[in-house]
């Protein structure tokens, strides 16, 4: 454990394979979480756009948390780094699990993630998406009720609380104007409240 001058501690945690690491993370991560939505969660549903009629009616496209926005600040809470792909997918794999049963406790999704990689679908040359791209992605799907965000001009336009991706990726992120609304958000949220905190995970150093 490292501290700093203002009193926020580093960790770092060895250990062998199976033995709890990522508990050691994602359990905290989630209590935070948890302790941030005490007041209750938005009383809006899911806006479920790939859904969405796409003849007659209103045609502009609304990213999944539309009308939250007020209630709960779209932002990262935590970004989760790994070297590869396949520890992304085994992560997730995680997260959707206890995303699945806050679900069944809730009848909503109690926090969001998200995926970014070189995977993820929705080019970031996109101005949004038509009926062909739903189609595309509703192929993919595993369960975006549960609050797992699945595109990239989703995530840009309300960022998951915990996004997860690999470090490639992320210095792409950071060199590119189109992910900048990520990065914005997360900083318009930290300085809200003095109690917001962010984490950085890097697992698998």
């Amino acid at each position: 454990i490292t501290g700093d001058e203002e009193g926020r501690n580093n960790f770092v945690v060895t250990s062998g394979t199976g033995s709890g690491k990522t508990e050691s993370f994602l359990l905290p991560l989630l209590a935070r979480l948890m302790q941030e939505r005490k007041g209750g969660i938005s009383p809006m549903g899911l806006n479920f756009w790939w859904e969405r009629e796409t003849t007659g009616g209103d045609s502009s496209w609304h990213h999944s948390r539309h009308g939250m926005d007020t209630y709960l600040t779209p932002a990262v809470r935590a970004i989760v780094l790994y070297p590869t792909n396949a520890l992304v997918e085994d992560q997730i794999a995680r997260l959707r699990q206890a995303a699945s049963r806050a679900l069944t406790i809730h009848g909503k999704p109690l926090f969001y993630f998200g995926r970014y990689t070189g995977a993820t679908i929705g080019s970031t040359r996109d101005e949004g998406c038509n009926e062909e791209r739903i189609l595309e992605v509703c192929s993919q799907f595993q369960d975006p009720r549960i609050g797992e965000m699945l595109t990239r001009w989703d995530m840009i336009a309300a960022p998951p609380d915990i996004l997860i991706t690999n470090t490639s990726m992320m210095n792409i992120m950071l060199m590119r104007d189109v992910e900048a609304p990520i990065f914005d958000s997360t900083r318009q949220w930290l300085r809200q409240d003095s109690e917001n905190k962010f984490t950085l995970i890097v697992d698998e150093l």
